[in-house]
C-alpha cells in the first residue's frame, strides 16, 4: 500500500511539472455589450403622439426580445400548430363560412347546441364521457355492445331500442353519418332525431320550453 501511495504522488508531481512547462493561453473576453445589442437591439422611434397627448413611455429593447422569444419557442414547440396540429385547429379559420352557418338555419338554441356536440364529439355520450372521467361512467361501450357510444354509431350499427328511429336514416358508416353532420339538407334533421330519441335527457327542459315558445 505504501509503494502505490508513493507511485500516485510521483505520477502527480509528474503531471505538474508538464503542465508548469506550458505557456499560458487567456481565455478571450466574453462582449456581453455586443451580445446584448445584438440580442436585444434598440427599437425605432415611437410616432409622436396626437396632439394634446403625452408621449408613451416605450418598452425596453429586452422586454422586446424576451416576447419574441417567446413567441418563437410557442411556435417551435406547441403541438397545437404547425403541420402536425388537430384537424380541428386547422379547420378553425373555415369554421364560421356560410355553408357552416346554413347547418344551424331553422334549429332551436337547444338543437343547435346538440349538433355543435354532435360535429365536435364532445356529447353527454359514454365515451366523451368515459374518456372525461366523469363519475359513473365506468365503460365508453354503448349499451348495445357494437361499440363506443359515439354519435356516428348511434345513427349507424346502434341496436338500442332508443336508437331505431337513427339508424332508419340510412347511414352504414361512421363516415357516411359524419358527411350527413356537414351536409345543411341533413345535420338539422339528424339533431332533431337526436333530442328526440331520448339518448340526451339534458335537453328534455330546453327541448319542451322551445316547442311551447314555438
Amino acid at each position: 500500500m505504501g509503494a502505490k501511495i508513493e507511485r500516485a504522488c510521483w505520477k502527480i508531481k509528474a503531471q505538474l511539472r508538464n503542465h508548469r512547462g506550458r505557456p499560458r493561453v487567456p481565455k478571450p473576453l466574453f462582449d456581453y455589450g455586443a451580445w446584448a445589442t445584438a440580442w436585444a437591439p434598440e427599437p425605432p422611434p415611437p410616432p409622436p403622439p396626437p396632439p394634446g397627448r403625452k408621449a408613451k413611455k416605450p418598452p425596453k429593447p429586452s422586454d422586446l426580445a424576451l416576447v419574441r422569444d417567446w413567441k418563437q419557442r410557442w411556435e417551435a414547440y406547441n403541438p397545437r400548430r404547425g403541420p402536425m396540429g388537430r384537424a380541428a385547429d386547422r379547420a378553425l379559420p373555415k369554421a364560421f363560412e356560410g355553408s357552416h352557418l346554413r347547418l344551424h338555419e331553422d334549429l332551436t338554441k337547444a338543437q343547435s347546441s346538440a349538433l355543435i356536440q354532435m360535429r365536435t364529439g364532445k356529447i353527454g355520450l359514454n365515451a366523451f364521457l368515459y374518456y372525461r372521467k366523469v363519475p359513473g361512467f365506468e365503460t365508453p361501450i354503448c349499451t348495445c355492445g357494437n361499440g363506443l357510444q359515439t354519435p356516428e354509431h348511434l345513427f349507424t350499427d346502434c341496436t338500442d331500442p332508443r336508437s331505431h328511429s337513427l339508424t332508419a336514416m340510412g347511414y352504414t358508416s361512421i363516415s357516411e353519418a359524419r358527411a350527413g353532420l356537414s351536409s345543411p339538407q341533413t345535420a338539422g334533421k339528424m339533431a332533431k332525431s337526436l333530442l328526440q330519441s331520448g339518448w340526451l335527457p339534458e335537453f328534455r327542459l330546453s327541448e319542451s320550453y322551445d316547442w311551447k315558445k314555438g
